[in-house]
């Protein structure tokens, strides 16, 4: 019995040895790492050199990260943002990589949907883009076809559900009546060429010729409707014009 009650009480004492050891370790570690706050502006050189690792710099780049400093709350994010933007820029310097501002944008959707839950359809709003007089349509109270169709269906699954406030049930139910919440309305259909899904552009193009009541959006800076176009509208008009047809091959 003495013995059982030997070897318990020394595996106790190396079990607590060891976790001793193990603490002392880690705070050591912790002494040594360079306290900062966001203050001390370390992130910036972070940024800067997350988009310059390669597959065999990655690794070491990440340990700096986490190894290196002492955190804070608003630091360990620029951290992990740091560690994310770098794995992205070395896994687009691989063979495979090389991806279009298309792609780009789409992982960023990616993005903010696996890692924030953001489920789509959803909206950006860059207000940097207001100091653009051109850009004034990118505030308008709009939404697609498409996410109209999508508030529509959501809404009819949603009123399935059992314990709804009276108000929500109110209100999803104008929407499957066909009432726009909150001010907005069925926006126009755009031709947008820097967008659009290649394998998608020459029947939309197709489409686009037959309409009589919509817009071309050139270069970022002006949108033209495809019937009358004004006078200082028929230089970029005609350009677009001779673009739309050479890409359907016509």
């Amino acid at each position: 019995m003495w013995v059982l009650i030997l070897i318990l009480v020394g595996v106790i004492l190396c079990i607590s040895f060891k976790d001793a050891i193990i603490y002392c370790k880690n705070r050591k570690e912790w002494l040594e790492m360079k306290r900062i706050t966001e203050e001390d502006n370390e992130q910036e050189q972070w940024y800067k050199e997350a988009k310059e690792q390669t597959l065999d710099t990655l690794p070491d780049f990440l340990k700096h990260l986490l190894n290196d400093y002492g955190h804070d709350y608003g630091t360990i994010c620029h951290a992990l943002a740091a560690g994310s933007v770098a794995t992205t820029h070395t896994m687009n310097h691989s063979d495979q990589g090389g991806i279009t501002g298309f792609q780009a944008g789409a992982i960023m959707w990616e993005y903010i949907e696996h890692w924030n839950g953001v489920k789509p359809p959803a909206k950006l709003v860059q207000y940097e883009d207001m100091l653009y007089p051109q850009l004034e349509y990118k505030y308008e109270k709009t939404i697609s076809n498409n996410t109209w169709d999508w508030l529509q269906n959501e809404a009819q699954k949603k009123l399935k559900e059992y314990n709804l406030h009276p108000h929500i049930r109110i209100h999803l139910r104008k929407i499957v009546y066909g009432i726009v919440p909150f001010g907005y309305d069925i926006e126009d259909e755009w031709f947008n060429m820097s967008s659009m899904e290649p394998e998608k552009k020459k029947d939309s193009i197709k489409i686009l010729l037959s309409r009589k009541d919509a817009y071309i959006f050139y270069d970022h800076m002006c949108y033209i409707p495809l019937c009358d176009p004004t006078t200082k509208e028929k230089d970029v008009f005609d350009k677009v014009m001779d673009q739309l047809q050479f890409q359907i091959g016509e």
